[in-house]
């Protein structure tokens, strides 16, 4: 049965008979076997998705996604990086890795010098098709990026340095 659906779930038989009109044949007999058979709907593909490094802009940081299939399925996933609805691609800021190992693929994504800009929701997307059987299937995960603005230094200064004064003078502050 080519290509399966779940309508197919069943039990099958197979008989054999056989039977001779000759008289020189005296035994007939009869076999008969049977198959349960269970068809399950092909489950959607599984999407994780992780970051790591420094928040802090300049810095490397990584966003990883990583999506399984079900064992035995043949098909390699279609994954993308999504932002702000748009797909993400190699550029001089980001790079995309994709990795493939029997039903895993990792599709790696590094913004090499974190920008307030790349802050937001990232959404990994996975689709697997099989034309033969009209069948697509999505699935998707997201995590967030924070970008942390460090704390600035400040330092107050004063001429004259006294910051005690009389009124009818002056002052000047340094910030």
């Amino acid at each position: 049965i080519n290509p399966l659906n779940t309508s197919d779930t069943g039990i099958y038989w197979c008989v054999a008979n056989i039977s001779s009109n000759s008289n020189y044949i005296l035994a007939s007999s009869n076999a008969s076997a049977s198959i349960s058979l269970s068809v399950q709907a092909l489950p959607p593909p599984v999407v994780t998705t992780s970051s790591y490094g420094s928040s802090i802009p300049g810095s490397v940081y990584s966003l990883v996604c990583n999506v399984k299939v079900v064992d035995g399925l043949v098909v390699v996933p279609d994954v993308v990086w999504m932002k702000d609805g748009g797909v993400i691609m190699n550029g001089t800021n980001t790079t995309l890795t994709r990795t493939v190992s029997g039903g895993n693929t990792t599709l790696n994504l590094t913004l090499r010098s974190l920008l307030t800009s790349h802050g937001g929701q990232y959404t990994c997307i996975a689709t697997i098709s099989l034309p033969k059987i009209s069948l697509t299937m999505t699935n998707s995960s997201s995590v967030t990026v924070q970008v942390r603005i460090p704390m600035p230094d400040a330092n107050i200064s004063s001429v004259p340095l006294n910051n005690s004064v009389y009124s009818g003078t002056s002052i000047i502050i340094f910030c």
